[in-house]
C-alpha cells in the first residue's frame, strides 16, 4: 500500500517504570501526553477498514525514547521531544491470515479401527473474543462414481454425515490467541459408516464476533474457508501390506493348493475371496470363488479347477459379501513350473531303467510321465511308455511292454493330474520336453579287421546296463542269412561253441532288444579273419540260463550276502561270482562258489554291491544288484523317560526303549532346542536312571530344556553313535505361581510350588518405586498389620511373593493390591514463595495423544522437594477427579491400574503437579496439561479365542501401525502369572507354536496376550485384553467293522 510507515509516533516517558498502551492506529486518548508527535498512513487505514481485516504479511514495531527536552507550552507537545539521535527498538510482527483449515484424525488414508471414529483438526488461533462454528461433512467415496473427493463431499445419497452449523461441540468455539485442537465423534445415532469402505471428510469454519459483524469465512466476506477432503478407511482397506499368503513379492509359490491368509479386519464378521487365471487379470470371472469365510484364512480347494504349475493368478478380497465392502486391490501370484530335472535334456544314459525325477509344486495328486521315440519328438501319442505316477523320482519298469534300447534317443514330459485323474489344464500346456540318449552297445573283441582269431572265437562288448543283447554272426556283412542270429539276455560276452572256417573273413555286431523282442540299433559291425585252425578252450552253451538266489543276513556280527545256485549247468564245473561296487563292473572281483553257495563278508553295511555269475564255458547270468544288511539296530530308534516332581529342579532320566547291539547309552541336555548350549552330559547303562546332579548348571523355573538320548557302540569312541537317536524331550519346568492377595484382608494364598516362607510390601504408589513397609520371613500366608502406623485417608498398595529358605525370591511379586485407611488426610499448607515455584511438565505434553490408557507421566526435580502430588481429571477445572495421589516420591508415575477411575479410549483429560516438603506445597501447580488416551496400539486378537484344532495353535492378531515387534505372553491361569512362554523379538502379526517350545497339554485351557513394542523393544501401548483358547482332545477315534460271521 505505502512504503511509508503504516502508524507512527514518539513517546516521551516521564518515568522509566511508568506504561502506557495503545491500540488500534488511535493515540489521542488516554497517555496522549506522553506522544511527541503521531501520524498515520490513510490509505493503509482506509484499506483495513473497508476489508475489516488486517492484510497477511510482517509489520515492524519500533518504539524510540525521547527525553524530554523543555517543559510544555500551550503550542502542544512537541517542545517535550530533542529530536536527534535517540536509542530504539524495533520488532517484526507477522500476521498470519488463515484461510484453510488442518485436518489431523483420522490421518490421511488412514484405516480406522473404531466403530465411531473421531475426527480432529486445529482451530486458525485467532485473539481471545472471536468464536468459530464448524462445520463437519462425511461422505462415502466410490471412485466408479466420483470424479474427486469433492464430487463425493457434494453427493448427498452417499452423504454421512453433516453437522451443520450448530452441531454441540462445534458452534460458538472460543479462539484464545493460540491454535487448539477441535474434536468430534462421530454420532452413533446417524447412518453407521461401512465396513471397509473411504471415506472423505471437510470441515468448513466461519468466524463470529460479539456486537460485530462476522467476516472470516463468509461468502460475502472474504470467501468460504474449507479445509482439504481427506480420505480415510473404515476398516481397512486390504493392500499387499495385509496379506500374509500367498507372499506378494514372492517369485513363485511351491504349491498349486495356496493358502490364502490376510490380516482380519475388525469390523468384517465374513470374507469373499474370488481367484481367475491370466486371462482375467480384472478378476471378473473367477475360476474360484469362495463361500463366505468367517475369518481371512483358506486353502484353495482341492476339489475346485485345478490351480496349473507354470502359470499367473490373480485375486481379490472383499468384507461382508452379504452387504459387501469395495473389491480389495487385486494381488497375484505365480505357480512354480514342472522341472523335468532327470535325465536332464540330451543326457547320455548308460542304463536302459533311468530315473526320472520332477521338481513340481506341492498339490499335485499324481502326473502322468509319457516317453516318446523319435518318431513322436512332442510326445503327443507316447508311444513309448505312458504311466500315472504319483511320486518322483521314478524308474522305469523293467516290465514295460516296450522297453529302452541302447543308441536311441527318446523324448519325454510331465503331465499334472488332479484327484480325479484328470489334466490340470490342457494338454497344450505341458509342452515342456526333454530329450535323453541310451549309451551305445561298443565292441570289443574280436576287434575290427583283427587277423589271425580263433576258429571258436570269443565275443565280448559294452552296453548299457540291464540292457539285453541280441548276437549277430556272418560271412557277408549284409548279415542276409546270417550264421548265428541269437539272443543272448543281458550277457555282454558270447563264445561261439563251434569252429569256423579257417583263413575266412566274418562280420558280428549287436542289436539292443528289451524282453518283448523289440528291437533297437544294431551296433556297428566288428570284422575279424579268422586264423589257421588256432582254437579256444572255452565251450559255450547258449541255451543255458544261470540261475541264483541272493540272501542279506548277519552272520558273527557281520554284514554278510549268501549266493546260492539255484540249478547246476550240464558239463559245467566252475562257478564264479563276479561282485562289483558299480554297475559297469569296471572294478570286480571274483569268488569260486563251492558246492553251489558262497558266503560273500561284505566290507560295509548297508552298501550296494552288483553281482553276475559266470561259468569256465563262459555262461553269463543276469546282473542283480544287492544291498549289504544294515546294521543290527542301526533302524531302532532309543526313547527315553523324564520325570519330574511338582516344584523339583532334578528331573530323572532312564532308558523306556533300547536299542540291539548298543553298550551304552549317551545323555545330552541343553537350554537351546539345537544343543549348541549344553547344559550335561553323561553316559549311562540302559538300566540306569540318571538323577539330574546338584553340581550340573541348575536348572530354573520357567525355563525349557531340551533332552536328547543315542545309543553308543564302541566302549572306546564316544561318537559312535548307534541306530536313532531318540526324539527330543522338551522339559518346561513351569514357572513359580505367585501368591493372590485376598482384598479384604492382609492374607494371600500360597504360591505354587509352596514356598518356605513370604516377604510383605507397602508402599503409596502401584509401582512400588518407593517401599513404607516391609517384612520378611513371614511363615504364614498372613500378616497382623495395623493401619493406624500408616497416614490417615490415604491410598496404598499391597504386595507379597514367596522366598526360599535362605531368603531368596522364590516367584515373582503377587497383583499390587488397593486399600485407604481410615480418617482424614492431612491439611496441606503453603510454604514460602510458593507463587514463585513452578513445577515443569515434560511428558503427555499438553495435548498429546498417548497410545496407552496407562500413560507414564513425568516432570522436572523442584529442589528441596521430597515428593509430588499428581492429579489427573476428566475436565480442566478439575472437578472431576480421576486420581489424586500425595506421595509420588519420583519425578515419574505410571498411572495406576487399580485405585484410580480406568480411562478411556479418545477422552480428553488434564492433569497438574505440585511439589511437597512433607505437609508443606513448595510449589504451585504445574500449567493443566490436556491428554487424550487412545488404543491405538493396543492389539487385537484374532486366534485362536475358543478351540484350538492343534497342540500347536496358529496365534494371530492386528497389525499396530508403529510396532517393530510384538510380546506374545502365554499362561496357563487368566491371570497371567503362571507363565508358560514369554516371547518378544516377533517381527509378523503371527507365530506358529512350534515342538520345541514348551509342551501344551491334551484338553487344558491356556491364556494369551500380546503387547506392540518399539525397536528397543519397549511397550508402545497397553496390553492387548486376554485371550483363552482349549487345546484338542488328543483322543484317537478307532472305528471297528466286524463281519456276519
Amino acid at each position: 500500500i505505502s512504503s511509508e510507515p503504516l502508524v507512527s509516533a514518539f513517546y516521551v516517558g516521564e518515568d522509566l517504570a511508568s506504561t502506557e498502551t495503545l491500540f488500534n492506529s488511535d493515540f489521542s486518548g488516554g497517555g496522549s501526553s506522553s506522544i511527541c508527535d503521531w501520524q498515520q498512513n490513510t490509505d493503509f487505514r482506509n484499506t483495513v477498514e473497508s476489508i475489516g481485516l488486517l492484510p497477511q504479511g510482517d509489520y515492524s514495531l519500533t518504539l524510540t525514547l525521547y527525553p524530554q527536552n523543555t517543559a510544555p507550552s500551550e503550542e502542544g507537545a512537541v517542545e517535550w521531544c530533542n529530536f536527534g539521535s535517540n536509542p530504539s527498538v524495533t520488532e517484526v510482527l507477522s500476521n498470519n491470515l488463515v484461510s484453510t483449515i488442518e485436518l489431523t484424525e483420522p490421518p490421511e488414508l488412514a484405516n480406522v479401527s473404531e466403530m465411531y471414529p473421531w475426527f480432529r483438526w486445529y482451530s486458525p488461533g485467532f485473539r481471545q473474543g472471536v468464536n468459530i462454528n464448524y462445520r463437519l461433512i462425511v461422505s462415502q467415496y466410490n471412485p466408479l462414481l466420483h470424479g474427486s473427493r469433492l464430487d463425493a463431499i457434494n453427493d448427498l445419497q452417499l452423504r454421512y454425515f453433516d453437522s451443520k452449523w450448530d452441531y454441540p461441540g462445534l458452534s460458538n468455539i472460543l479462539e484464545s490467541g493460540d491454535s487448539q485442537q477441535i474434536s468430534v465423534k462421530f454420532p452413533s445415532g446417524d447412518r453407521d459408516l461401512a465396513c471397509g469402505y473411504e471415506y472423505v471428510w471437510r470441515v468448513q469454519a466461519r468466524e463470529t464476533i460479539a456486537n460485530e459483524t462476522p467476516i472470516w469465512g463468509w461468502e460475502e466476506g472474504s470467501g468460504e474457508i474449507y479445509s482439504p477432503p481427506q480420505s480415510f478407511y473404515f476398516g481397512s482397506k486390504i493392500t499387499a501390506d495385509n496379506v500374509f499368503s500367498p507372499p506378494t513379492s514372492a517369485s513363485a509359490i511351491n504349491t498349486i493348493l495356496p493358502v490364502f491368509n490376510l490380516e482380519s479386519v475388525w469390523c468384517a464378521s465374513e470374507y469373499e475371496i474370488w481367484v481367475s487365471n491370466s486371462d482375467d487379470p480384472e478378476v471378473e470371472n473367477p475360476i474360484w470363488q469362495s463361500d463366505a469365510l468367517p475369518n481371512p484364512q483358506v486353502a484353495y480347494p482341492d476339489d475346485a479347477i485345478s490351480l496349473k504349475p507354470g502359470e499367473r493368478y490373480f485375486w481379490k478380497i472383499r468384507l461382508n459379501p452379504d452387504d459387501p465392502s469395495p473389491w480389495s486391490e487385486i494381488f497375484s501370484f505365480n505357480t512354480e513350473f514342472l522341472d523335468l530335472s532327470q535325465p536332464s535334456d540330451g543326457e547320455i544314459l548308460e542304463t536302459v531303467l533311468p530315473s526320472f525325477m520332477v521338481t513340481a509344486p506341492n498339490g499335485i495328486a499324481s502326473y502322468e510321465l509319457r516317453i516318446s521315440d523319435s518318431n513322436d519328438p512332442m510326445v503327443e501319442s507316447a508311444n513309448i511308455f505312458s504311466k500315472e505316477v504319483v511320486n518322483f523320482p521314478y524308474e522305469f519298469p523293467s516290465s514295460s511292454d516296450i522297453g529302452l534300447l541302447a543308441d536311441e534317443a527318446y523324448f519325454w514330459k510331465v503331465v499334472a493330474l488332479n484327484k480325479s485323474g484328470n489334466i490340470i489344464g490342457d494338454i497344450d500346456d505341458y509342452n515342456d520336453v526333454k530329450q535323453f540318449k541310451i549309451g551305445k552297445i561298443n565292441l570289443s573283441t574280436p576287434a575290427d579287421n583283427m587277423a589271425s582269431a580263433p576258429i571258436n572265437p570269443f565275443f565280448d562288448w559294452d552296453g548299457p546296463t540291464f540292457s539285453n543283447y541280441k548276437f549277430y554272426l556272418d560271412d557277408d556283412i549284409s548279415f542276409d542269412s546270417p550264421i548265428l542270429s541269437q539272443v543272448v539276455g543281458t550277457n555282454s560276452f558270447l563264445q561261439y561253441p563251434e569252429n569256423l572256417e579257417p583263413s575266412t573273413a566274418y562280420y558280428w555286431k549287436i542289436q539292443a532288444v528289451d524282453e518283448f523282442g523289440n528291437t533297437g540299433r544294431n551296433s556297428s559291425v566288428n570284422m575279424f579273419t579268422t586264423g589257421e585252425g588256432m582254437q579256444s578252450d572255452q565251450v559255450l552253451n547258449l541255451n543255458q540260463q544261470i540261475d541264483f538266489d541272493v540272501e542279506v543276513l548277519v552272520e558273527n556280527n557281520e554284514p554278510t550276502i549268501v549266493i546260492t545256485l539255484a540249478v547246476e549247468l550240464e558239463n559245467t564245473n566252475e562257478y564264479l561270482a563276479v561282485i562289483s561296487e558299480n554297475a559297469s563292473f569296471s572294478q570286480s572281483q571274483e569268488y569260486e562258489i563251492p558246492f553251489g553257495v558262497l558266503n560273500f563278508k561284505a566290507d560295509d553295511w548297508s552298501k550296494t554291491y552288483y553281482i553276475k555269475i559266470k561259468t569256465n564255458s563262459g555262461d553269463l547270468s543276469d546282473v542283480v544288484q544287492v544291498l549289504s544288511p544294515d546294521f543290527p539296530g542301526s533302524d531302532e530308534q532309543v526313547a527315553i523317560d523324564v520325570g519330574l516332581e511338582s516344584g523339583s529342579l532334578q528331573p530323572q532320566i532312564s532308558i523306556s526303549q533300547s536299542v540291539t547291539g548298543s553298550l551304552r547309552y549317551f545323555i545330552k541336555v541343553s537350554s537351546s532346542n539345537d544343543f549348541s548350549s549344553l547344559l550335561f552330559t553323561q553316559f549311562l547303562n540302559e538300566s540306569d536312571i540318571l538323577i539330574y546332579p546338584t553340581d550340573a548348571p541348575s536348572f530354573e523355573f520357567g525355563q525349557t530344556y531340551y533332552i536328547q538320548c543315542s545309543a553308543n557302540i564302541d566302549l572306546n569312541d564316544d561318537a559312535s553313535v548307534h541306530g536313532l537317536p531318540s526324539e527330543v524331550f522338551v522339559l518346561f519346568i513351569p514357572n513359580i505361581v505367585p501368591p493372590v492377595g485376598d482384598a479384604n484382608s492382609f492374607s494371600w494364598s500360597k504360591t505354587v510350588p509352596e514356598s518356605d516362607a513370604f516377604q510383605f510390601q507397602i508402599s503409596f504408589v502401584e509401582d512400588f518405586t518407593t517401599i513404607e513397609y516391609n517384612q520378611d520371613g513371614l511363615s504364614s500366608k498372613s500378616i497382623d498389620f495395623n493401619t493406624s502406623d500408616l497416614e490417615p485417608g490415604t491410598s496404598y498398595y499391597w504386595r507379597v511373593r514367596g522366598v526360599d529358605d535362605g531368603g531368596n525370591p522364590f516367584g515373582s511379586w503377587s497383583s499390587p493390591m488397593y486399600f485407604e485407611t481410615e480418617g482424614e488426610s492431612a491439611l496441606v499448607s503453603e510454604g514460602v514463595n510458593v507463587e514463585e515455584v513452578q513445577v515443569e511438565i515434560e511428558s503427555p505434553s499438553d495435548g498429546e495423544e498417548v497410545t496407552s490408557t496407562n500413560p507414564v507421566f513425568s516432570w522436572k526435580e523442584v529442589v528441596d522437594a521430597e515428593k509430588y502430588e499428581i492429579v489427573v481429571s476428566k475436565d480442566s477445572e478439575f472437578n472431576e477427579i480421576m486420581w489424586l495421589n500425595q506421595n509420588i516420591a519420583l519425578t515419574s508415575v505410571e498411572y495406576p491400574t487399580s485405585g484410580a477411575a480406568s480411562l478411556e479410549s479418545g477422552v480428553k483429560y488434564f492433569w497438574r503437579v505440585r511439589a511437597f516438603f512433607g505437609e508443606l506445597s513448595v510449589s504451585q501447580y504445574s500449567p493443566a496439561f490436556s491428554f487424550i488416551a487412545t488404543n491405538d496400539n493396543t492389539p487385537v486378537l484374532t486366534g485362536p479365542l475358543s478351540q484350538s484344532e492343534s497342540i500347536l495353535p496358529f496365534f494371530s492378531w492386528d497389525r499396530v501401525k508403529d510396532a517393530e515387534k510384538y510380546l506374545l505372553v502365554i499362561s496357563s491361569n487368566e491371570g497371567m502369572s503362571a507363565i508358560i512362554l514369554e516371547k518378544n523379538d516377533i517381527s509378523d502379526v503371527q507365530f506358529q507354536y512350534s515342538s520345541s517350545l514348551a509342551p501344551l497339554e491334551y484338553s487344558s485351557t491356556y491364556y494369551w496376550t500380546v503387547t506392540a513394542l518399539d525397536i528397543d523393544l519397549q511397550p508402545i501401548g497397553n496390553a492387548s485384553s486376554v485371550g483363552s483358547f482349549t487345546t484338542p482332545t488328543g483322543e484317537i477315534e478307532l472305528e471297528f467293522n466286524y463281519g456276519e460271521d
